[in-house]
């Protein structure tokens, strides 16, 4: 048989609707975008080889107008300028608004689709990590559509904008699955503000003007459009927050449960099911699946969207027990370490357990026992890019012969004791350094100790308190979290702070407590290098209390240290409770295990895609 010709592009009708609040636009200018692929904020590409505009009731339609570059190009409707009521003649050049659509080979002939402010607002917190303006909406060729060994961050990133908005009707999905919860009045609130800008004659309007002000980023310049200016709002959540909420209109157009302005405008989705409970540590496989340490003896799973993976929870009480550690290794397979388990050797106690993952077809969710009288009590876990695996035992037996930081070669079931000297016990966490040594912290002699891969120590550094976790950036430099400072031995204080070393050792920063950090237990980088921090809990004030994320700007931004992230931190509306770990995924979301409330918190759009599973240190996916 011969080559068979290359299909003819399906000709496909997509008819829609443009709305400014309730309000149709007339004229509005539409355009059909494929995102770029030649890195994040790429140039986009138009498809429509005609000019088509929104009639009388905002309507239009798009038939056979163009043709998709593949069936997983990615995207999105674009509506700029129109007259949104204005009378005859009536035109808002500040108007600009967008529908996200997701994969070309999804639309349906027969697509309906509403482009107003809700659906702007969803695709501004999903795909604010890839965009650089409304034209400019991209990621690398491996973060697209997970093509080959490719990952699929941006088209991930669309998908995600179907938790906020339902593009057939315009307006916050009618019924979410019944494990995921987003902020529904946030969402509104923000469309609200919006629209007092849309459903005017542009800039000079008093609608316009009050949100490009309030949407400047201090030392920034003002929004010109409502792309724009919703840009700046989701990349600086905490600006001037009052005063975006302040830029509702006194007949605001969609019902927002908010009577006052939040805390911030970050945007965040709770995911519970999936046998999660009392949540530890979590990670993001290559396909950007959630994985998660259960305390109670679980590990469960999530797809990038929040569904249970099929199984989940896997392993139980038999195998798992008070588990603090989790990793995801090069291969997809996810180790969980277990304090407790029926699994002795020479009066040890404890274990790891490995999962097949999402990439190993039909062992997927097996697991594997690994114990060894080098493991004892084993609190954290990390991955090389090797696929040797390092275990931080949090109790040492001298009588075992016993040390802290263990490496295990899966492929032999080779171990091999490190930190032959010095460290006393109470180890909580631990890095590799891309050598086959490791950075360990101790939480009995307050300190983060280097090891080299025969175990000989190359520095040892006390410093600022109770190490909680650690981590590298590019330049090789080290983070650490300290859950208390040195000077206060009552860890339900407000304390805690986080420290930044060479890679010598030799002490950068210290003491850094700005961006609302308090009691810090987890600490993850995101490809920009910026560092985002779990505060685990705050005692001060009355009453119910909810904890909060913080984010410093890393070693790239030149102001190592810095506080992107509030006095009172990001994702207080989220209203968590005693937050453990964090993962960031490849389409920038920021993850986070809800110890006190036995589910997840995801936070759409805060952080740069970042790679997964994360390399010893983080990279662009």
């Amino acid at each position: 048989m011969g080559t068979g010709a290359a299909p003819n592009p399906v000709p496909l009708t997509v008819n829609g609707r443009v709305h400014g609040g309730q309000q149709a636009v007339v004229g509005a200018q539409i355009q059909l975008y494929v995102a770029g692929d030649a890195g994040n904020a790429s140039a986009s590409s138009p498809l429509l080889n005609t000019t088509v505009l929104s009639g009388d009731d905002g309507g239009f339609s798009i038939t056979g107008d163009y043709s998709c570059p593949s069936s997983t190009s990615q995207v999105y409707l674009v509506a700029t300028q129109g007259n949104p009521g204005l009378g005859a003649g009536g035109n808002n050049p500040a108007l600009a608004m967008m529908a996200p659509l997701g994969s070309c080979g999804n639309l349906s002939p027969t697509q309906f689709i509403w482009i107003n402010e809700v659906t702007t607002v969803a695709a501004a917190y999903t795909l604010a990590p890839f965009s650089a303006d409304i034209t400019h909406i991209g990621s690398s060729a491996t973060n697209y559509a997970g093509a080959g060994n490719t990952q699929s961050g941006l088209a991930n990133a669309f998908l995600n904008a179907g938790l906020i908005v339902d593009t057939s009707t315009g307006n916050v999905p009618a019924a979410l699955p019944s494990n995921l919860t987003t902020e529904t009045g946030k969402i509104y609130a923000l469309a609200d503000a919006v629209a007092a800008c849309i459903n005017s004659a542009g800039a000079s309007s008093p609608g316009c003007s009050a949100l490009f002000t309030a949407a400047t980023p201090s030392g920034g310049s003002a929004p010109t459009n409502t792309w724009d200016a919703l840009m700046n709002i989701v990349k600086n959540p905490a600006n001037n927050v009052a005063g975006v909420y302040g830029a509702i209109g006194s007949t605001p157009p969609f019902a927002t449960t908010l009577t006052k302005a939040p805390n911030d405008w970050t945007l965040s989705l709770t995911v519970s099911g999936g046998g999660v409970a009392t949540p530890t540590s979590l990670a993001v496989d290559s396909q950007g699946n959630v994985w998660v340490a259960d305390y109670n003896g679980a590990v469960s799973a999530f797809s990038p969207q929040g569904t249970p993976l099929t199984g989940s929870p896997f392993g139980n009480t038999s195998i798992l027990g008070e588990d603090f550690g989790l990793a995801v290794d090069p291969s997809d397979n996810v180790w969980v370490t277990v304090e407790q388990t029926p699994y002795h050797s020479n009066n040890t106690e404890g274990s790891l357990v490995r999962f097949y993952g999402a990439s190993s077809g039909a062992q997927f969710g097996t697991s594997t026992v690994f114990s060894d009288n080098t493991i004892n009590f084993p609190y954290a876990v990390a991955a090389d890019s090797s696929g040797n695996i390092y275990i931080a035992n949090n109790t040492v037996l001298a009588s075992s012969g016993g040390t802290n930081a263990v490496r295990l070669d899966p492929a032999t079931s080779t171990y091999t004791q490190l930190a032959g000297q010095g460290m006393v016990g109470g180890a909580t966490a631990l890095v590799p350094d891309g050598s086959d040594g490791t950075w360990i912290t101790s939480t009995t002699d307050y300190s983060v100790t280097h090891i080299n891969a025969d175990g000989s120590l190359a520095a040892v550094v006390d410093c600022c308190g109770p190490t909680s976790a650690v981590a590298l950036d590019t330049s090789g430099k080290v983070w650490m979290a300290n859950s208390i400072d040195s000077s206060d031995s009552n860890d339900d204080a407000d304390t805690g702070s986080v420290a930044l070393l060479n890679a010598d050792g030799s002490i950068v920063q210290d003491y850094i407590t700005a961006g609302g950090i308090t009691n810090p237990s987890g600490l993850v980088l995101d490809a920009a290098g910026d560092v985002w921090i779990s505060n685990l809990h705050t005692k001060s004030g009355s009453g119910t209390r909810y904890e909060t994320i913080s984010e410093l700007a890393g070693v790239p931004s030149g102001n190592a240290g810095t506080a992107i992230s509030p006095s009172t931190g990001y994702g207080l509306d989220a209203q968590m409770l005693l937050p453990y770990g964090l993962a960031i995924d490849p389409s920038g979301n920021v993850w986070v295990s809800n110890k006190g409330g036995n589910d997840l918190v995801m936070f759409f759009g805060l952080a740069a895609p970042t790679k997964t599973p994360m390399p010893v240190t983080p990279t662009a996916p």
